[in-house]
C-alpha cells in the first residue's frame, strides 16, 4: 500500500511528543484535566504490565485526526487521567509514555490500521486503560586472559527479530567499560539479545585523509570544519588505526582480540542468548576475552578504474553480514588501483563485501564509528515487520559499486590474492498505471525491498516525476541477486493494486538473478481499497477490556517473505467494546481473529500465525466494499 515511511528526525507525531514530555521532570502529582469546545470524555488508568501497579506522572496523549485536535496531560498518582469537553468524533488515537518505560497506548503503526476509539456527543469513554512496560538492561564485566579489566572498549547488544518470517539481528546501543571493566546498557525492550565486544580494527592506505576515515569526502568538507586523525600504525603496506578495540601485549607473533560474544565465543550460534522479561528489569553477562593469534588478508577489488579506488570492503564473521555498521570484524579501504589488506585476522569463516554503503538494522542508541570509505550521508527508515523501535540505517556513499559476498577460510597463514568483483546489479524495468486509467500522482517512488529483510540487497528505489501523466516508466537498478517485493509510495489514498501483467498478488516475491531483472514488469494503482470492521466479545458474550485483532492471508505463502512492511498483514486494537477498524486493505481471502493485546505483534512469527488459523474467521475482501466480522476473543498457544 502507498504508506508514508517514517523519519526518526525530531518529532512532528504525537510519539514523539509524549516522547518528549515523558522525559521531561514534572513533579506532577495530580491528572490534568484538559477541556475543548465540546461535551465528551475519555479517562481511563495507567498500569504497569506486569505487577499492575499504577503508574503516577506518565504522559497521556490524545489526538484526533479530523481536527487535528493534540492533547496531553499526565496521571495522578494513582494512575489516572481524564480529558473533558472533547467533540464528538470516531478517530481519538492514545499515547502513554514515562521515562524508563516502554511506550504503550495505541501506537502509530496501530493507529495506521485503523485502532481508535469513539465519541458519540456527550458520551464519556472511562475505559482506556494503558499499559506501560518498564525497560531492562545488561550489565556486565569484561576481562582479559589475566582476569584483569578491560578498560574503555565498546560493548553493544543485537536483538534479535522476526523480518519475512526470518530471524535477524538489529545492533542496539552501545557503552564502554569503565576503569573497572564493567559496561551497563540500559533501556532495552523486552526481547531476546546478544551482548558483543567488536573488533572494529581498520587498515587504510598511507596518506589517506583523516576526513576520509571518519566517513567524509575530501570535497565535500566544510571550510574550517577540523577532524583529527585517529591514533594508527604506520606499517610497510598502510595505516592500521587503533583505538577502536583492545590491543592485546604481544608475546611473539600478530595477536588480536577477535569479536566475542557472551559467555566469550567467537562463533554466533554458540552465543548465549539474554531474555530481558518484562518481570526482570537488569539482567548481569559477565565474561573474558582472549587474544588470538591472526594472519594477513590481502587481496583487489575487480572494476572499472573509477570504481574500485576508496571502496570499503569489510570483513564479516559468517552469519554477521546483516549487522550493518560496527558488525565487521575488519575493514580496509582500497587504494586507487582496487588493492587492499587486513592486518590481525583471527581464524575462521568470513565473507568480504566491497561497498561504497553500509545497511543494517538498528535499535536507537546505536552509536559505533563508521568503517573508512562508508561515507556519513544516508537514510533512516522504520521497519514495521521488526517492531517499534527497530529501523533500517543506511550510511551510502556518491558511488553505488558494491559487491556480491566473497567467502573466505582464514587458517593459520596469510591469504593473498583474494578476488572481490564489482556486481553492476540488475535492473527492474516497467510501467505504472491507475487501475481506471486515470492521471497518476505527480510525484511517486517505487522501492524494491528484500523479501526476507536481508540489509545487503536494501535501499533500491526508483523516484519519477509522472506530470499526472495517466502511464508512466520506471526502472530501479543496482540490484544483487536475490528475492524482492515491490513497494510503491505516493500517497495516502492510493494503494497498490497488482504487481505483473496478468494481475499477479502482491504479496509474492520475485526472484532476480545476476544481472537479470524483469524488462516490462507493470504495477497498477487503485484508489479503493477493502476495509474491514467489527467488535469483540469473549465465549460468554461479555466485553473484554482490550483486545487485540490480527488479520493474515489464508494461504500460508503469504506469512513469510513479504518484505520490511507487509500488505496483506495487519493489526489494530480494540478497548472496551469499541468497534476495531482497518483501512487500506487488499482484496483477498483471509483470517481474522481476537486475541490478547500481549500477542498483537505475534504475527511476525509464522508459527503462531499457523496456531492461530484454526480458531480465526475467514473473511473474503473486496476492492472498495466494507466487511463486518464480529469476532470471538481466543487464546492462542504456539507450541
Amino acid at each position: 500500500m502507498l504508506l508514508a515511511r517514517s523519519v526518526h528526525l525530531g518529532f512532528a507525531s504525537i510519539a514523539g511528543l509524549v516522547a518528549a514530555l515523558a522525559a521531561a521532570p514534572t513533579g506532577a502529582s495530580q491528572a490534568v484535566q484538559v477541556r475543548q469546545a465540546g461535551s465528551g470524555a475519555i479517562s481511563g488508568v495507567v498500569t504497569d504490565g506486569v505487577s499492575g501497579a499504577a503508574i503516577g506522572g506518565a504522559v497521556v496523549a490524545v489526538a484526533e485526526s479530523g481536527t487535528r485536535l493534540s492533547l496531553s496531560t499526565i496521571t495522578d498518582s494513582k494512575g489516572r487521567f481524564i480529558f473533558l469537553g472533547l467533540p464528538a468524533s470516531e478517530s481519538y488515537f492514545l499515547q502513554v509514555a514515562k521515562q524508563g518505560y516502554a511506550a504503550g497506548g495505541i501506537t502509530a503503526r496501530l493507529q495506521s490500521a485503523g485502532a481508535r476509539i469513539s465519541l458519540r456527543g456527550d458520551e464519556w469513554f472511562s475505559s482506556a486503560n494503558l499499559t506501560l512496560v518498564r525497560l531492562g538492561g545488561i550489565s556486565g564485566r569484561i576481562v582479559d586472559e589475566l582476569g584483569e579489566p578491560v578498560v574503555g572498549v565498546p560493548v553493544r547488544v543485537l536483538k534479535q527479530v522476526q523480518i519475512g518470517g526470518v530471524s535477524q539481528y538489529a545492533a542496539g546501543p552501545s557503552a564502554r567499560t569503565d576503569d573497572r571493566g564493567v559496561y551497563h546498557i540500559e533501556g532495552l525492550t523486552p526481547g531476546n539479545y546478544l551482548v558483543s565486544v567488536p573488533s572494529l580494527q581498520a587498515t587504510v592506505p598511507s596518506g589517506t585523509s583523516a576526513a576520509v576515515i571518519a566517513g567524509y569526502r575530501d570535497d565535500a568538507i566544510v571550510t574550517g570544519l577540523a577532524i583529527p586523525r585517529p591514533a594508527g600504525l604506520a606499517l610497510d603496506d598502510g595505516w592500521l588505526i587503533i583505538g577502536r578495540a583492545p590491543v592485546p601485549s604481544g608475546r611473539g607473533g600478530t595477536q588480536v582480540y577477535p569479536t566475542v560474544y557472551f559467555p566469550g565465543t567467537q562463533v554466533l550460534d554458540q552465543a548465549v542468548v539474554i531474555t530481558i522479561d518484562r518481570a526482570e528489569p537488569a539482567t548481569t553477562a559477565d565474561f573474558a576475552i582472549r587474544p588470538v593469534s591472526a594472519v594477513r588478508v590481502l587481496g583487489r577489488v575487480i572494476g572499472s578504474a573509477d570504481a574500485v579506488a576508496g571502496l570499503a570492503v569489510r570483513l564479516f564473521a559468517a552469519g554477521t553480514q546483516g549487522f550493518g555498521r560496527g558488525g565487521e570484524q575488519a575493514s580496509a579501504l582500497t587504494a586507487s588501483d582496487g588493492t587492499f589488506v587486513f592486518h590481525g585476522v583471527p581464524s575462521g569463516e568470513y565473507e568480504l563485501i566491497a561497498s561504497s554503503s553500509s545497511t543494517g538494522f538498528v535499535m536507537s542508541g546505536f552509536d559505533l564509528p563508521f568503517a573508512p570509505g562508508v561515507q556519513t550521508g544516508g537514510w533512516l527508515q522504520t521497519i514495521p515487520a521488526a517492531g517499534e523501535d527497530i529501523s533500517m540505517v543506511s550510511q551510502s556513499g556518491a558511488l553505488p559499486y558494491r559487491s556480491v559476498p566473497v567467502h573466505v577460510s582464514v587458517g593459520s597463514t596469510d591469504l593473498v590474492s583474494i578476488s572481490i568483483p564489482l556486481d553492476p546489479g540488475a535492473v527492474i524495468r516497467g510501467r505504472l498505471l491507475m487501475d481506471d486509467r486515470s492521471p497518476l500522482p505527480r510525484s511517486v517512488r517505487i522501492s524494491a525491498e528484500p523479501a526476507t529483510g536481508d540489509p545487503l540487497l536494501a535501499g533500491r528505489f526508483s523516484q519519477i516525476e509522472t506530470d499526472s501523466a495517466t502511464e508512466a516508466r520506471y526502472a530501479i537498478d543496482g540490484l544483487l541477486p536475490g528475492a524482492y517485493c515491490l513497494r510503491v509510495f505516493g500517497g495516502n489514498e492510493l494503494s497498490l493494486k497488482s504487481i505483473g501483467n496478468n494481475g499477479e498478488l502482491v504479496d509474492r516475491p520475485f526472484e532476480v538473478r545476476a544481472g537479470d531483472g524483469p524488462s516490462d514488469l507493470l504495477i497498477t494503482l487503485t484508489k479503493g481499497s477493502a476495509r474491514l470492521s467489527g467488535t469483540v466479545r469473549d465465549e460468554d458474550g461479555k466485553t473484554p477490556k482490550d483486545a487485540a485483532i490480527i488479520l493474515f492471508p489464508v494461504d500460508p505463502v503469504g506469512w513469510v517473505r513479504y518484505g520490511l512492511d507487509p500488505l496483506t498483514i495487519r493489526s489494530a486494537a480494540s478497548f472496551s467494546g469499541q468497534t476495531f477498524h482497518m483501512n487500506r486493505l487488499v482484496s483477498g481471502s483471509y483470517y481474522v481473529i481476537a486475541v490478547a493485546v500481549s500477542l498483537r505483534d505475534q504475527w511476525r512469527n509464522p508459527k503462531f500465525l499457523a496456531a492461530a488459523a484454526p480458531l480465526a474467521t475467514r473473511v473474503d475482501l473486496t476492492w472498495g466494499e466494507v466487511a463486518t466480522r464480529n469476532l470471538t476473543f481466543r487464546n492462542v498457544t504456539v507450541r
